[in-house]
């Protein structure tokens, strides 16, 4: 048995469960007023016609009455990974599906009872990530996908095995992956439904359409052979603390990140990796939560960088609460790329990476960096021994 774990509306629900305050439809993307796109949206918004991609413009014109928020990808897809790595308990064979709308994730639970698995899995990532599961039961992925699709009362749904065909019929073609030209297409034939694509001959579908609405047509059929693929860890690694009284000095709080710091270096060090990226989350007393992320300029395991790094993370996030926990984590792990040194360095490589120094330092600074030149070596007045000059201008 296949399970299809589905995400309904994943950007937003973290947006709802880090801030249990706010109400009423959401769009994340950007404020109104800015010149962005939409993220994603809830409910609301999307049935007033509001999709991914467009002009927050647009989408405030078609619901006026939704709260326009910026959008944070980077914790959205962290968060996700976690918890694709919490299925991979349950099974090696888990396929992450991400999506901005509604995510999800394909695995194969053959090995045991897949009903009693799919219960436990539930209650598990509900309780440890506050987000909302519908799980789909069928033989194969794509009837996964729409049981999951299709749990409203339950949150998990089962096509019994030899039915797939059967409880696909009525639903209407816009279930399967078809572009809007063949569906077009299709309509003008008279079919609206799976069942009536379904009933059509495969040889047919193929001679009319192509190879790739044949595939199609083989999933309306109930058939679907495709495997879930196995399992690739990301490379990460964790470290954090909570508190029983709940924190308020930023001394203390910076002198925990320091050995948060300390830890991560620790285990970073038998693995031989270093960290390109890292995040820190930060709990409030209050239930609410704090989050920001960064990528190292350069990768690093050095403890003082992480813990400098992190610091800076900290003063990004808006604090208004006391602090009862605080998780750091680094990702995009990779090892070391060593590096020859040479004992006689030339003048020539010098000044090419004095050039290169400059460079970076006009992208940063632009006609507001100068640099001095050496005019004369023992000028009759001090300030006639250097000139100094737009570095552009150099």
């Amino acid at each position: 048995m296949i399970a299809y774990v589905r995400l309904p509306y994943f950007a937003i629900s973290l947006a709802y469960r880090d801030e249990p305050s706010m109400t009423g439809p959401l769009v994340l993307g950007g404020y109104a007023w800015q010149a962005g796109q939409v993220y994603a949206m809830s409910q609301t918004p999307e049935q007033a016609g509001v999709r991914a991609g467009m002009a927050l413009r647009q989408a405030q014109a078609l619901c006026p009455d939704a709260r326009f928020l910026p959008a944070d990808d980077a914790r959205c897809r962290q968060l996700f990974e976690q918890i694709a790595d919490a299925f991979a308990t349950y099974t090696p064979y888990t396929e992450p599906e991400p999506a901005l709308q509604h995510a999800g994730c394909y695995l194969d639970l053959r090995a045991g009872d897949a009903r009693q698995m799919a219960r436990m899995l539930h209650c598990q990532i509900e309780v440890q990530f506050g987000v909302h599961l519908r799980i789909g039961l069928a033989a194969t992925k794509h009837a996964a996908k729409i049981a999951a699709a299709s749990a409203t009362h339950d949150p998990i749904h089962l096509i019994p095995p030899g039915q797939e065909a059967a409880a696909l019929a009525p639903l209407p073609l816009a279930t399967l992956p078809l572009d809007a030209e063949t569906v077009r297409q299709l309509h003008l034939l008279g079919i609206y439904t799976v069942g009536q694509f379904a009933a059509l001959k495969g040889g047919a579908v193929l001679g009319r359409f192509g190879k790739t609405v044949y595939t199609v047509h083989r999933l309306a059929l109930g058939q679907d052979p495709r495997p879930v693929a196995p399992y690739h860890y990301k490379q990460s690694e964790q470290a954090g603390c909570s508190f029983d009284d709940p924190l308020d000095n930023r001394q203390v709080v910076e002198t925990t990140l320091h050995q948060l710091s300390q830890t991560l270096a620790q285990r970073l060090d038998p693995r031989h990796l270093i960290a390109r990226s890292l995040a820190l989350d930060v709990h409030f007393e209050d239930r609410t939560r704090g989050h920001a992320a960064t990528t190292l300029r350069e990768p690093s395991a050095d403890p003082r960088r992480l813990g400098a790094a992190l610091a800076d993370l900290f003063s990004r996030i808006a604090v208004e609460s006391r602090i009862d926990e605080l998780h750091v984590t680094a990702t995009d792990l990779v090892p070391p790329v060593a590096r020859q040194l040479s004992l006689f360095d030339s003048g020539e490589t010098q000044r090419t990476r004095l050039q290169e120094v400059l460079g970076h330092l006009a992208v940063r600074h632009g006609a507001s960096f100068y640099r001095s030149t050496v005019v004369e070596a023992f000028p009759y007045l001090p300030e006639r021994r250097v000139r100094w000059s737009a570095l552009e201008a150099v």
